[in-house]
């Protein structure tokens, strides 16, 4: 049993040649009166066109790389470059935040201590022996102006 008749055979060739056409149909170049330019798959009636021949784009498949086998490794080099660029990018991109949140958190623990620092009014340190000295009121106030601005300076105002 033959599965196409001779009508589908012929609707088959002239798809066929149909598609082929359409393939190898021209492009068009032409000017308006107003000066400007068109481009189009069939010339105009009204101004004179010029016939512009259309290349396709060589492909980056095998057959290129049988042509130019360098063309193959360039363009693996220049991905792989791109792809480390992008890998340090990110790792800047990482850094630059873990800085910047250990930045913050720095300044959470200086503004709480001056936030506690206003709420007494005696400071003391520890000596060699880890025993408490006691601040007089002039080193008690001169250590408070420091570390407001150690927190100026870090943090901004």
């Amino acid at each position: 049993m033959n599965c196409c008749g001779y009508g589908a055979k012929v609707v088959a060739v002239l798809l066929v040649w149909g598609s082929a056409v359409l393939v190898h149909a021209g492009v068009y170049k032409w000017t308006d009166a107003d000066g400007r330019v068109h481009f189009g798959d069939r010339p105009p009636a009204s101004a004179e066109a010029e016939p512009i021949a259309v290349v396709p784009p060589a492909s980056l498949g095998s057959d290129d790389s049988a042509r130019n086998p360098g063309q193959s490794d360039r363009i693996r080099s220049f991905a792989d470059r791109l792809e480390q660029e992008r890998l340090v990018r990110e790792q800047n991109r990482a850094e630059q935040h873990r800085i910047e949140t250990k930045a913050q958190e720095s300044c959470q623990r200086l503004a709480a201590r001056l936030h506690h620092m206003d709420s007494i009014s005696v400071f003391y340190r520890l000596d060699e022996r880890g025993e408490r000295v006691f601040l007089s009121d002039a080193e008690g106030d001169a250590y408070r102006v420091r570390m407001r601005q150690r927190y100026n300076d870090q943090c901004g105002a």
